[in-house]
This record gives structure tokens, C-alpha cells and sequence, in this order.
């Protein structure tokens, strides 16, 4: 089984061997989870779904939900305790996201009703273009590592836009959290010092920058039982919140930073970083209906939301609830679904400054009927192979977290590097790992998401909110998972919605995930055997696997609900990785 927070766990002999190791002061409480042994899973979960009153954080790393609940009971408010968590997390799982990369955030005002939409998205440095990546006649190639791959991050600017416009802290309070697991340390867990073994090689590429942050200058990475630093980072962030947002974007820091990139093959310019800039509701989030419940999530640039819509409005015409949970007819539908809305994100998605795209057409109910004619319920499409969509690595890197506070204000964000440990280019004596966000775009000069210079690149980083259209109940959910993300979060909305599930067992509940090629498809070890054998042998997905019991699995979700009736929220984390939830 998947391991939980703290524990780590090992299959030996048939049987699980569970080692706890005490990490801040988290309780996880591990709950017995079983399974039925039809086709349809349980509703049981390994964790407690928790419930409050006061405040309850979500997120992909325990210290940081750690951090978020502190700036909770100091008094602040979930837009602060986001931030908190966020810069938390790209600092102790810097592997997946910082300051070096970017993301999406929710607000969701209770007081208002009003719901807030930032994108603090990276952009590609002006100059560069697709010819940068011309290996032959016709032929270019985005290689996976390097300068030539990073764009200008968004990070600290979002969270600073943030905190800036509704947080009650100031950014000093909200950053301090970091700069002292920064400059003091923090334990190192299995899957940290894996991470690390990983990445030293690059660490030491590209001036030894990387080195000199994370492994003390020295060619040895750390492992369990020592403890993980980076001064330099810590020094950033302190100079940031001291002399300004100004001094990273186009100031000292910013010109040292442009200096290395220059040095090391990198087209960046001191203009890139003082020209940036994040847009607030631009364009507005997308509003659709599901069932009970009205539904906001991501336009592009990211691809997520759209096809999260989609799938779920194509979803929405069949009585999925009849056919059970996890069932060979439910997912056989989901699967299909997920492939149409794979090839509408290739013809697309896109940063919508270079293409007027069709939003309410697309998310529409009528477009969805049509599209749902091109599904059928009994036999598994083999012809949407590739989609368009070039890089579909199974990822899990990047991180999600969700917030409510006791007035009902609610936040969720969804952050990324790229691919884990992005570029792998450290920047400067900064301390910051920078993306690899290039690698989202594409060769093609036809494709809407085609490299060239000033553009935000094609992400599937997304979350919703739903709004029960009766009661007022609210929910907010968000997970990494690459191209998994947006066949991860209809799988679980409808668990919850349609299923009936509690938040935390439609997390737990097994997943599948198509691969973007004919019908190979990723099931999660602990799918059933018979909901995976008919699917294979009656509905034709022949190319079915599982996947292995390890953390990570098909996306790690993260969600929060409320109830404005009662003002009892409960938090709910994903086992697939070292996620947690507090509150109280």
C-alpha cells in the first residue's frame, strides 16, 4: 500500500513492515482500509478525514501543511497561510516546486462570494525562439535539462501578489517560515535523499552552483537521519522581503542572475525579469455545471481545466453513479472521455495572448453532446493515439495545497518546477533551482503552443471549486500529476459528487490513467484484478498495466470543504506521497 505522511513502508514476505519516524508535531492516524471483492471499491480510507471549525491546510508536504496551520493560529487568514505553505513547500520539496518556477491560485472570498483568479505563470525569455532547438533540416529537439529550457519564474511574484492584495501578514511574516528551514535545516526523508542522489550530477553542472546550495559544496548528498540546508536561499529570500520585490525582479539579485544565465548558454536579459508581470481573472476562470454543483477551474494557458471541464461535462450524460465505483463500465467511460478531451488540448491549448480561443464553446453542454457521440460505451477507441501531446511522462512534479479559514475563506494553489529538480540549473548564487518549462511547448510551427519568445508555456496545472448550487457547500481540490492531472481530478470529483464519497476515501479510491497512446493505459496497483481483466478482455483497453506500490502514484491530491451552514470544514490528503492535513 501507498505510504502515508510520516510512515514509510516495505512489502516483505506477502505481509507490509510500517516505520514511523516523528517529524514536527503532525499526528497521522492510520485507519484499517478495505477493500470489497466485486469489482467496486469500499469506501474506506487509510487517514481520518479531519474536521474543524477554526482553520484546516492541505498540502503535498507535511512541514509545510505544518507552517500553514501555524500562520492560521497567529492570526492569519488562508490567503496568508497559503502563501506561508507555498513558499514552505518549494523550500523543504524543492525538487518540485519555488521561486524558480510558477502557478495557479484560487481565492475564494466568503463574505463576497466573489472568487479570484491569479496566474503567475513563467514567460519564455524574448529572444528566444524555436531555432534555438534546430538539430537538422526541418528537425528541432527541446532537450530536457539546461539554460535553454528555463523561463523567467513566476514564484515570488505570485506570492507576493497575493499576500500583497488580500493577506492581513506581511510578506516578511509569511516568508520568515522559509528562510528559517532554509538557513537551519530540516530532517531528510526517504524519498528527500533520493531526490537528491538524483539531481547531484546536474548539481554540479552549470557553474556548480546547485552544489554549493543544496549539498554544501560537497559531491555527496544527503541522507536520512542528517539534515538539509541552503543559506543561499535563505539570503535570498531575507534580501527580498528587506529591499523589495524589485531587487530579484531587475535589481541586484535579477542582474546577478541574468549574468550566470549569459555565462552558461542562456539567452536571458535584465529586461525579462524587470518587463514581468502576473495577471489577476485574464482570462476570467471557467464556470460550467455538474450534477448539483457549479463548477470554476483554469483557463489556459493552462490545459487542465478545459479538459477537466470537458470530461466531466461528456461524463455528465450517462448515469455513472448506476454503474459503481471503479467499475469496468465507469472507468471504460472515463477513459474515452479523457482521450476526446486529449485531442481538443492538442488543437488548443496555448497561452490565449497568441490565439483567440473559443472558452464558452468549448466547456459548453452542446459541445459536450457532440463529442459524446464519439465514445463508445462498449468498445475502447485506439485511434486517438498521441493526441498531439508529446511529453506525457508519467510526473508527479508538482505540488498542491488547499486552505479554509474559519470565515469560510477558501484557497487552493498548484505550483510546479517542470520536471523534478526543473532545468536542473541552480541560479547563481541565488539559491533557487529554475524551471524547465520550455519542455511544455512545442516544435511544431503549426501548433498553437509552439516555442517562441514572451510566451507562458502549456501547463496541465489546474484546481476546482464547487459550489453546491442548493446548499452553498464548497470544495476546493488541486494535485500534480502532469498530463495525469486532469484525468486525476474528474476521477475524484465524481467519486465525491456522484458516489457519494467523503473527500478523503474518493482521494484514496484507486485510479487509472490513459498514456496518450492507443489504449495503454495505467491502472493503480490496487485497482481490482476483475475491473482490469474486463476491461482488457470485453471492452478492448488491451494495452492495461498496473503500476507499482509506490508513493506518487496517479497524481496527489489535495481538497478542503465547507459548509457555510454549520462553518465545519473538513481537509482530506492524498497517500501518495508525504502530503498531509491539519486543522482543527
Amino acid at each position: 500500500m501507498a505510504a502515508i505522511g510520516i510512515f514509510e513502508n516495505n512489502q516483505k514476505e506477502g505481509g507490509f513492515m510500517f516505520k514511523s519516524r516523528f517529524i514536527s508535531l503532525l499526528i497521522v492516524i492510520l485507519l484499517v482500509f478495505t477493500m470489497s471483492t466485486s469489482t467496486a471499491l469500499a469506501t474506506g480510507s487509510y487517514r481520518t478525514l479531519l474536521r474543524g471549525t477554526f482553520g484546516m491546510v492541505s498540502s503535498n508536504h507535511f512541514m509545510s501543511t505544518k507552517v500553514g496551520v501555524d500562520i492560521l493560529e497567529a492570526g492569519g487568514n488562508a490567503v496568508d497561510a497559503a502563501v506561508a505553505t507555498a513558499a514552505a513547500i518549494g523550500t523543504v520539496e524543492m525538487t518540485m516546486s519555488g521561486a524558480g518556477g510558477d502557478g495557479f491560485a484560487f481565492y475564494y472570498e466568503a463574505e463576497t462570494g466573489e472568487l479570484h483568479y491569479l496566474n503567475y505563470s513563467a514567460r519564455t525569455p524574448k529572444n528566444l525562439t524555436l531555432e534555438h532547438f534546430k538539430v537538422g533540416e526541418d528537425e528541432y529537439e527541446i532537450p530536457p535539462r539546461g539554460p535553454m529550457v528555463t523561463l523567467i519564474p513566476g514564484g515570488l511574484m505570485g506570492w507576493h501578489e497575493l499576500a500583497d492584495r488580500f493577506g492581513t501578514m506581511s510578506f516578511a511574516e509569511l516568508m520568515e517560515p522559509s528562510i528559517k528551514l532554509a538557513e537551519e535545516g530540516f530532517p531528510v526523508t526517504n524519498s528527500l535523499q533520493r531526490a537528491f542522489e538524483a539531481q547531484l550530477g546536474r548539481a554540479m553542472d552549470w557553474g556548480e552552483y546547485g552544489l554549493d546550495a543544496w549539498y554544501g559544496g560537497i559531491p555527496e548528498a544527503p541522507k536520512v537521519g542528517e539534515f538539509a540546508r541552503n543559506p543561499n536561499l535563505a539570503e535570498t529570500y531575507r534580501r527580498v522581503v528587506e529591499e523589495g520585490l524589485e531587487v530579484f525582479y531587475g535589481g541586484e539579485i535579477g542582474q546577478h542572475i541574468v549574468e550566470v544565465m549569459q555565462e552558461i548558454g542562456g539567452v536571458w536579459t535584465i529586461e525579462d525579469l524587470e518587463e514581468f508581470y502576473v495577471e489577476w481573472d485574464t482570462p476570467a476562470p471557467l464556470e460550467f455545471t455538474y450534477r448539483d454543483y457549479d463548477l470554476f477551474t483554469v483557463p489556459y494557458n493552462s490545459s487542465g481545466g478545459v479538459a477537466t471541464a470537458q470530461i466531466l461535462q461528456m461524463l455528465e450524460g450517462y448515469d455513472i453513479k448506476s454503474l459503481g465505483v471503479n467499475s469496468p463500465g465507469y472507468l471504460h467511460l472515463m477513459l474515452e472521455a479523457i482521450k476526446i478531451a486529449a485531442a481538443d488540448r492538442a488543437e488548443w491549448a496555448c497561452d490565449p495572448d497568441t490565439l483567440d480561443v473559443p472558452f464558452d464553446h468549448l466547456i459548453s453542454k452542446e459541445y459536450a453532446a457532440e463529442r459524446r457521440q464519439l465514445i463508445n460505451p462498449y468498445i475502447a477507441a485506439s485511434d486517438w493515439y498521441d493526441a498531439g501531446i508529446k511529453r506525457g511522462e508519467l510526473g508527479e512534479n508538482t505540488t498542491a495545497l488547499c486552505v479554509v479559514d474559519k470565515d469560510g475563506n477558501m484557497v487552493t494553489m498548484v505550483m510546479t518546477l517542470g520536471s523534478g529538480w526543473g532545468s536542473g540549473v541552480t541560479a547563481g548564487e541565488t539559491g533557487i533551482t529554475l524551471n524547465n518549462a520550455v519542455r511544455w511547448l512545442e516544435t511544431d510551427p503549426d501548433s498553437p503552443a509552439v516555442v517562441q519568445g514572451g510566451v507562458r508555456t502549456r501547463w496541465n496545472m489546474h484546481m476546482v471549486l464547487g459550489i453546491h448550487q442548493e446548499t452553498g457547500e464548497r470544495f476546493v481540490v488541486s494535485t500534480p500529476g502532469g498530463t495525469g492531472i486532469w484525468q486525476t481530478i474528474p476521477q475524484v470529483i465524481t467519486k465525491y459528487i456522484d458516489f457519494e464519497m467523503d473527500m478523503q476515501s474518493a482521494i484514496e479510491s484507486p485510479r487509472a490513467r490513459w498514456m496518450l497512446d492507443g489504449t495503454r493505459t495505467l491502472a493503480e496497483y490496487n485497482m481490482p484484478e476483475d475491473t482490469v481483466r474486463i476491461l482488457i478482455e470485453q471492452y478492448g483497453h488491451e494495452d492495461m498495466y498496473f503500476g507499482t506500490p509506490l508513493p506518487g502514484g496517479i497524481g496527489t491530491v489535495a481538497a478542503v470543504t465547507y459548509d457555510p451552514g454549520t462553518g465545519i470544514m473538513t481537509g482530506a490528503s492524498d497517500p501518495r506521497r508525504e502530503s498531509a492535513v491539519w486543522g482543527y
